[in-house]
Order: structure tokens, then sequence, then C-alpha cells
């Protein structure tokens, strides 16, 4: 081979990387949604510039690939087009058309798109290129925030407020999570260093921002890669040693930078929970009271907490109960259960195996519990809901990695998507 000829794995890197870039693009673009809010909503022109930029990306990642084997439909897929088709239905009776969309896209184009297409583009290292583009969507709303706006709290940066903040950081921290666990057999610990103190200061950004909702997902995610990878910090209690006191001395750092400030900070959060009605779920059992009381096998319409009840969901299965109804609601607990079950179930197939084998667990854990206090059933959403729909698609489309270790030429070739 020539030295001015092109190798098949610089071609396949040059690919990778655009592949990278087109997906890290299309995750940072749709959290400009987080700029604005209900009440202050951003301009139609940003709006139109996220819309463009994230669908072009999707649409030259799914053009990358164009011979994608559809498979059968699992029962998640079957979830998103029941959800799907309770929206359409609930939306025509009423005859809204953005809504019809709405349900048309999640009937078909999540099964589809991030379901089948680009988990085919994305391959056997789509998962840790998954969580590396989320991360890298994330610091730049983060690090901008920090340089432009000062710490208070709740912080809320350059979003419009502090709950968006919390929405991204927990992302970008439950990605850093997932990286964690995936450098825990890893031979270089100073890597596995470094990410524990970017895992912790991203973990200390959620606490700022004061999101209740936000500080519970990276929690809950958290426990999980604990419980999921304890064998491996009792055999090797070197390292669960060494990962606590670098956090403890980060800790004692970052405290002692303030002076004490982020201290009060903290016990703010923690005063939240302790007024016993107001604090826990601040007011949200009203809401969730007056949607069960209207109770409605379609639903009252798009804007149905905008004029009739006056405030947000404040969670995802309950604000599709009062938009679209009975059935709606219905289907969003399906699409939980069957995405969690699937993505567990890749990391029992997967698990010593593949270093990323609990990263869709941990975005799905955190999607969820997201949804537990914030609306994130949104078409698009942020980087969360993209991450998450793609997570979801890679489990369910690459469920067994094969043994390749004797036959190094299968896995370039799987890993290529040949």
């Amino acid at each position: 081979m020539s030295r001015f000829e092109e190798h098949p794995t610089q071609r396949f890197n040059v690919k990778r990387i655009g592949v990278f870039l087109l997906v890290a693009v299309a995750l940072g673009a749709s959290d400009l949604i987080r700029l604005g809010s209900r009440y202050a909503p951003i301009a139609q022109e940003t709006i139109f510039a996220r819309y463009a930029v994230v669908f072009s990306a999707l649409a030259v990642l799914c053009l990358i690939r164009r011979t994608t084997h559809f498979g059968g439909l699992a029962p998640t897929h079957l979830a998103w087009v029941g959800f799907g088709l309770a929206v359409t239905v609930s939306s025509c009776v009423a005859a809204d058309a953005e809504s019809i969309a709405i349900g048309v896209w999640m009937m078909i184009a999540v099964p589809l798109i991030f379901g089948r297409a680009l988990p085919c583009v994305l391959g056997r290292q789509g998962i840790p290129l998954l969580v590396t583009a989320l991360i890298a969507a994330g610091l730049p709303y983060i690090w901008y925030s920090l340089l432009v706006y000062p710490l208070e709290f709740p912080y809320m940066g350059v979003t419009a407020n502090p709950n968006s903040m919390g929405v991204i950081a927990a992302g970008t921290t439950t990605g850093l999570i997932a990286m964690v666990v995936a450098t825990l057999n890893s031979k270089h610990p100073w890597l596995r260093v470094a990410v524990t103190l970017a895992t912790l200061a991203s973990a200390l950004l959620v606490i700022a921002s004061g999101s209740r909702t936000s500080l519970a997902a990276v929690v809950v995610a958290a426990l999980v890669a604990a419980g999921a990878n304890y064998r491996v910090l009792i055999r090797k209690p070197g390292r669960l040693l060494a990962v606590a006191l670098v956090c403890a001395i980060a800790i004692l750092a970052i405290l002692a930078i303030p002076g004490g400030q982020l201290t009060e900070n903290i016990e703010s959060v923690v005063s939240k929970f302790n007024n016993p009605r107001a604090s826990t779920l601040n007011h949200r059992d009203d809401i969730w009271s007056m949607v069960w009381n209207g109770l409605s096998l379609l639903g009252h319409g798009r804007e149905y907490f905008d004029f009739e009840v006056g405030d947000a969901a404040h969670n995802s299965t309950i604000e599709m109960l009062g938009k679209y109804g009975v059935l709606a609601a219905l289907a969003v607990i399906a699409a939980a259960i069957s995405t969690i079950l699937a993505t567990f179930r890749y990391h029992r197939m997967n698990r010593g195996k593949e270093a990323h084998a609990l990263t869709p667990a941990l975005i799905a854990v955190c999607f969820w519990t997201l949804s537990c206090g914030e609306g994130m059933m949104a078409p698009l959403g942020g980087a969360i809901n993209l991450t998450f729909f793609l997570a979801v698609g890679l489990a369910i489309s690459l469920p067994r990695r094969p043994d390749t270790a004797d036959r190094p030429e299968l896995l370039w070739a799987q890993s290529a998507g040949v």
C-alpha cells in the first residue's frame, strides 16, 4: 500500500469523528429550549434555528448508512407507537394540528429513527460515542454560565430558570457517572481520577441549581452504578478508597473557595425537604389532584394546564393524563417499564464484555427520575431526551455483544458497522 493511499482504519476514524460531531451538535442544539420558559419564552428565531440544526444533523446521520435493516418491533417500540397513537386520536378529537404532529412523531419517528436507523449508523461503539456526546453537549452551557454569571443559589446561569440548569447538569453528571463506571477496570488510574473530579464538580452544580428532581436523578443513577458494580468495589477496595478520598478533598477545596457560602446554599437545599408539605411536593399534589379529579379518556387538550390548571404538571405521566387522557398516560407507564427492562437486560447480557454495558440503564434511570418531577415527554426535548431515545434504541438493536477477543477483524467490522 502506498504511503499516499488512505488506510481503511483512517477512513473509519474520520467517519466516527463526523458521526460524533453530528450527534453532539444535535444534542447541544436541542438544549437551546432550556434558555426559555413558559414565563420567558425564547425568540422564534432561536426556536427555528434549534429545529433546523437538530433535524439537519439527524437527517445527515440517517443518510450516512442507507442500507438500514429494520427488524421486528420490540415491546418498547410498541409502547411508543401506542403512546403516539393515543396522542393522535386525542388530538384529532380536539382538532389540534400541532398535537397531531406530536403524536405522529412519537408513533413513527421515535421507533424508526431512534430505534432502528440511528443505532445502525452508530454501530457497536455507539454507546460510548453517545455518552461522550452528551457530556460535550452540556459543557458549553455549563462553562459559559460559570464564566459569565456569578455563582449564586439557586443557580440558573444562562438558562431561564434553575430547574433547566439542573436538568442540563444532571444529564452531564449522569454521563460522567457512566464514564466512571467504564473506567473502573481501566489500567489508567489518572483517567479515573479526572473523570471522578469532573463528576463531582458537575454534581455540585446540580446542588447549586436547587433542583430537587435533578438531584434525585443524579443520586438514583449513582446508586444504580454503585449497586451494579459493588463486586468490583469490594474486590478492589483501594479504588473505592481512592475515589472517596478524591471526592473528600474536592469537596473541602470547593467549600473553602467561596468562603463557606456554598455550605449555606447546600443547607438551603436540605431545608426545602424539612417543611413537611410545601417542600416535598411544593404543592404539586394539588395540581395532580386537580388533574385526577378531571380524569378523561382522551384528555382536555394541549393547553389544559395553561388555561385550566394555571401551572405546569411537574410530572410527565400527569401531564399526558391531563392533556391527552388515560390511554396516553398508560402508554407512558408502559414505555417506562419496557425501556427500563430493555436497558437492564442489555447490562445483564453484556456486563464483563463491554465497559459501557450499564450506560443505557443509567441514562434511562436519569430520564425517568427527571420525568417524575418535570415534563419530559416533549417530541424533541433536550439533550437528555434525545440521548435516552438513542440509548434505548442501541440497547434494543445490540442486545448481545459477541465474544470477539480472538477475532480482531470481526471486532473492527462490527465497530465499523459492516
